[in-house]
């Protein structure tokens, strides 16, 4: 429309948003332009473009309230078809080490429970493997910034013995990272490109790749036989495969306290599940009660259509099940050999708790000696003094403007002092180091402010604790 973005108005914006929904359909029933307005008001925020301050206006926000009859769009639950095929090429000899990484964390993804930007950040050294299940942590999670525990049975649909998909899916992560340091690898699955092997350096796979491989891998390129007529890979997600055990407990009737813990919603009562100590056993029952039902001869009905979605018709088929059991692998990357690899996180876990008992204990005393003294003297308590405001303690690595920045994968992170001392986090001049906002990670390339190179695709940290140190420096983003 030939606007210049200076003399941008309310009024011109409101014509571009019009004039964008019906570019895409005739009556202007397209998407909605909340993501447009969306992002302009963070341009205008975060970027300072104040030619987008118009955004914030009462004409803008008009468009965000407007209702159109249309059906929500929702993520298609997988046809066991799918799951059972994916499983079976897992286990084939003769697949190749990029089928079994992909297809493998795929089913990883949908047995678990967690989205794939949950499960994207996840440290390898937390998995913990016994008999019957594969047990991990993520470090970070979309709804909490907490560590979130997840669990997956190890026997699948087809296996009945000891080797089933996830040892195949585990060894071949083993061999392709051994010599690695597992600290440095925090995520389930690495990324590809147009290659048979994951780019060296490792490094996450994204939503759009996985997106990718998912639609690629339904239509079964191994087989001959080819996949129903009924599917149409475009229907799919990836957040497809978080909703499907959901979908299938519901229509098994499995008790809805288990499909919670399932799916990691929060409870209705935040203490009862605190204190049950265990965040997976509903989870791991929900797996073992589907895959008990689904060998029996169960099928989940087909889901119905929304939002111009159409999913695929589950087909008859038998299951090819097996028995084989597995030898005593020697581990070369994984730490299964251990008594659990969950035990740095223990041990954080309780030197927090020592802390706070520490804190607790001095408030008490402090408390205590103050109502004795008071009811000594026999005097009506003076009321308490006002809270001093916190201040941040100085760091003693230098002044501001010699801030120390950290290079995580792609991203550059402000460094300040952590009153942790672990040994897989970063030192600087024997100092303990987290991002200042708010992360540990694993060692990560630390120099000075002054020195940083930003090269193509890296970028700054956009949260706020870093954002504040790299201003302070003269960095923008």
């Amino acid at each position: 429309m030939h606007v210049n973005v200076n003399d941008l108005s309310e009024a011109v914006l409101a014509d571009l948003l019009i004039s964008g929904a019906l570019a895409r359909r005739a009556d202007g029933s397209g998407p909605k332009c909340s993501i447009t307005i969306k992002s302009l008001r963070w341009a205008h925020k975060q970027l300072g473009v104040h030619a987008f301050g118009c955004a914030f206006g009462a004409l803008v926000a008009s468009f965000e309230k407007q209702k159109f009859e249309s059906d929500r769009k929702e993520s298609l639950p997988y046809p066991v078809f799918i799951l059972m095929k994916w499983e079976r090429r897992i286990l084939q000899s003769n697949t190749p080490l990029k089928e079994v990484i992909i297809l493998g964390g795929f089913l990883l993804l949908c047995w678990s429970g967690l989205r794939f930007s949950d499960l994207q950040r996840c440290r390898l050294s937390t998995w913990q493997l016994d008999s019957t299940s594969l047990r991990g942590l993520t470090w970070r999670a979309k709804t909490c910034n907490s560590s979130t525990p997840f669990g997956v049975v190890t026997s699948g649909l087809l296996s009945k013995g000891t080797w089933t998909w996830i040892h195949k899916f585990l060894s071949t992560l083993d061999t392709l990272y051994a010599g690695e340091n597992p600290n440095d690898i925090d995520f389930a699955l690495p990324t590809f490109g147009n290659q048979d092997t994951p780019i060296i350096p490792f490094d996450a796979m994204t939503y759009a790749e996985a997106l990718f491989y998912i639609r690629y891998y339904m239509a079964l390129p191994w087989s001959q036989q080819g996949v129903p007529a009924s599917l149409n890979t475009k229907s799919y997600s990836v957040h497809g495969l978080k909703a499907t055990i959901l979908s299938w407990a519901a229509q098994a009737n499995l008790p809805e306290a288990d499909r919670r813990i399932h799916g990691k919603h929060r409870p209705a009562q935040a203490s009862v599940q605190l204190y049950s100590r265990d965040d997976i056993l509903g989870s791991l029952r929900v797996q073992t009660a589907l895959i008990e039902q689904i060998t029996n001869g169960w099928r989940p009905v087909t889901p119905l259509s929304r939002g111009g979605q159409i999913p695929m018709i589950e087909p008859s088929f038998v299951l090819e099940q097996f028995r084989k059991d597995r030898d005593c692998p020697e581990w070369k990357f994984f730490r299964f050999h251990q008594a659990s690899s969950l035990q740095p996180f223990a041990d954080m876990v309780e030197m927090s708790e020592d802390i706070v008992d520490q804190v607790s204990d001095s408030s008490s005393s402090d408390s205590s000696s103050s109502s004795s003294s008071s009811s000594a003297s026999g005097i009506d308590s003076q009321p308490a003094p006002s809270k001093k405001p916190r201040t941040s303690s100085k760091c003693e690595l230098g002044p501001a403007e010699e801030a120390l920045v950290g290079l995580h994968r792609k991203t550059w992170h402000i460094m300040v002092p952590a009153a942790l001392e672990r040994p897989d986090l970063p030192f600087w001049q024997d100092q303990a180091l987290k991002t200042a906002c708010g992360r540990y990670l694993s060692p990560m390339t630390i120099c000075p402010g002054m020195d940083i190179q930003i090269a193509f695709p890296q970028a700054l940290c956009s949260h706020a604790g870093c954002r504040k140190g790299f201003i302070s420096i003269g960095l923008k983003h």
